[in-house]
């Protein structure tokens, strides 16, 4: 990092010059800034309830330049703002520690929303902008609750599920002003069950059930809800789940009386089936993620038990058998990190660990809990060419970990010993990756992966300093108190028109007086070029 700024002046014959001082410097202790693949660490962010209760910071989302989340306080749980340094409560009391928090958080036309529990409106519709916090929308009048779900932002409109004593649960939406039901697709005080909700090729597609149709594929173009396809004909369900869009389809898993529970796609014109995996029976697709040009999922053709698979919008393929002999690896969670998808899965000697594919072979990432016990990875996030999660070791517990093309390895230990920090909720934020965990001594609270920062500011003190006819100026530094990646110590060099000086430092905090040689002729030049902190 460099610092740089200068002061000029002059002194002639006995006078004594005066010049204004730099009022801080930071400095970096290490000689070179840290290459970009340099390992990120994880420490503390913030400890949003004080002390070590547990905030449970939760579901986060970016608005404005800050994280919005859930977590709890002294008066419950309520939604929260993050700006990078500190942490603000945005309600006061919404839920209590007794009932559900703030969930679903959700951008929309400069708002978050968001569904959460209060005692006067129950579980409602609520919003927040960073600074007014109100409730959007109050559909099941009272202390009754409607439970607002799945949120999702279409077509100028915020789309979610919400309860009705009339009418059940069903698909409403609001603009921000005037909220409505999109219609009883099941008539009467019966659910439709309405999920998955999908945006593709300018429609809004999901899962509902009526009595004519049962389970099958609907869509709304933001006015009027149509079916989009009774996949298995007549009233007979066909349960569309995990509907993914790779290209100009959407695909899901669903079932009809032909082909069993396998692979289907539609244009938005035709639904069909895009692969019989398994010919005799079920397949039951799922875990389906798009990696590049590729739906990763897991699938089972009869034979080999439920395996990986891709599918590249015309042919299926079994990726491996992971766990030969008919007995399933049932992988899980597929991850994309540039052109490979990280899962986990079991193979029978090593139980549920990671594994990295590249559609072609499959590699195992690491053995976290050696011997046949499992490792139950979970919580995988992409960040930075890198593949995060949490997983058990006997030696450490539930902790973070990393793995890349090389390998994988235990970040951190961040709570010390067996009982394991947990760590989740991962989002991207201000170029770092932030998550939940529990180090033991705050609670679960906010953490980050940063590069390594080992920068620590020394306050010039004073705001002038005096030359001597000799050229030579005496400098107070002082290294705060407060300073995170204290004591200072090292050395500093100190660049001046003419020499460059090393001034060492002992650790301390405090003051420290030094003094070095300027410019000759007593034109002061203060250029702090590179100033540089060493280990």
């Amino acid at each position: 990092m460099e610092s740089r700024s200068k002061h000029e002046g002059s002194a002639k014959g006995s006078r004594l010059g005066r010049f204004l001082a730099m009022a801080t410097v930071t400095l970096s202790l290490a000689a070179l800034p840290a290459p970009a693949s340099a390992a990120l660490e994880a420490v503390f962010a913030n400890d949003v309830n004080p002390g070590p209760s547990s905030s449970f910071f939760y579901d986060p989302i970016e608005f404005d330049g800050k994280l919005v989340f859930g977590a709890g306080g002294p008066t419950g749980f309520n939604p929260w703002s993050f700006d990078g340094k500190n942490s603000k409560q945005l309600a006061d009391a919404v839920v209590g520690f007794d009932s559900e928090g703030p969930y679903e958080f959700t951008v929309f036309n400069g708002w978050v929303y968001y569904s959460t529990d209060t005692a006067s409106t129950g579980g409602e519709l609520w919003r927040t902008n960073g600074t007014t916090n109100e409730l959007a929308v109050d559909i099941q009048p009272g202390p009754g609750s409607s439970s607002p779900n799945r949120l999702t932002v279409f077509n100028g409109s915020l789309f979610f599920t919400a309860f009705t004593t009339a009418n059940g649960t069903e698909l409403w939406k609001t603009d921000g002003t005037t909220t409505v039901p999109m219609g009883d697709l099941y008539p009467g005080p019966t659910s439709s069950f309405i999920n998955d909700l999908t945006v593709f090729n300018g429609n809004l597609y999901f899962s509902g059930i009526t009595p004519t149709t049962g389970d099958e594929l609907f869509r709304t173009d933001g006015n009027t809800i149509t079916l989009a396809a009774n996949i298995n004909p007549g009233a007979v369900d066909s349960g569309p789940d995990d509907l993914t869009v790779l290209g100009a389809k959407l695909y899901m898993e669903a079932r009809n009386a032909v082909n069993g529970s396998e692979l289907f796609a539609t244009d938005g014109v035709t639904t069909t089936i895009a692969a019989d995996i398994n010919p005799t029976g079920s397949s039951s697709p799922g875990e389906m993620t798009v990696v590049g040009d590729r739906i990763f999922l897991e699938a089972d053709n009869g034979t080999a038990g439920e395996e990986p698979w891709t599918f590249n919008g015309t042919t299926a393929n079994m990726i491996t058998d992971l766990n030969p002999g008919g007995g399933d690896s049932d992988p899980e969670d597929f991850v994309g990190v540039s052109d490979q998808a990280y899962f986990n899965a079991r193979q029978t000697a090593i139980g549920r660990e990671p594994f990295r594919t590249d559609g072609t072979s499959v590699n195992l990432v690491a053995d976290t809990y050696p011997g046949e016990e499992s490792g139950f990875p979970e919580n995988g996030f992409a960040f930075q060419d890198s593949f995060y999660f949490r997983a058990e070791t006997p030696a450490e517990g539930s902790e973070l970990w990393v793995a890349d093309d090389s390998g994988g390895r235990l970040v951190k230990d961040i709570l010390p010993g067996t009982g394991g920090s947990r760590p989740d909720n991962f989002i991207p934020f201000q170029g770092d990756l932030y998550f939940s965990a529990d180090d033991g001594i705050h609670g679960y609270e906010i953490w980050r992966l940063a590069p390594p920062d080992h920068a620590v500011t020394i306050a010039v003190v004073g705001t002038r300093f005096k030359v001597a006819r000799s050229g030579k100026a005496a400098i107070r530094l002082k290294c705060p108190d407060t300073e995170a990646n204290g004591p200072c110590a090292g050395s500093i060099d100190l660049k001046t028109k003419k020499s460059m000086w090393s001034i060492a430092i002992s650790p301390m905090s405090g003051k420290i007086d030094r003094s070095v040689s300027l410019d000759e002729d007593l034109r002061i030049r203060l250029g702090f070029s590179v100033l540089t902190l060493l280990k």
